[in-house]
């Protein structure tokens, strides 16, 4: 069974790993320049919103851990 161009095989998967590109990006899970050039611009908004959003969170989560370990 083959797939046509343009279609992705495991649609699930791919938005997976790229969130997980995006929420790590500073980690060095970047590479998915391909697949971000062929998403439409709606997506690739949501996906930029996405990295932007995921720093300050980060960031708090990180503040809230040691209080969590007294």
């Amino acid at each position: 069974m083959s797939v046509p161009d343009g279609v992705i095989a495991r649609p699930i998967g791919v938005a997976m790993a790229l969130s997980f590109s995006n929420l790590f990006l500073l980690l060095g899970f970047g590479g998915l320049e391909d697949l971000l050039a062929a998403l439409p611009s709606v997506l690739k908004f949501f996906s930029g919103f996405q990295t932007a959003a995921n720093l300050p969170l980060l960031f708090f989560i990180g503040l809230r851990r040691p209080s969590r370990l007294r």
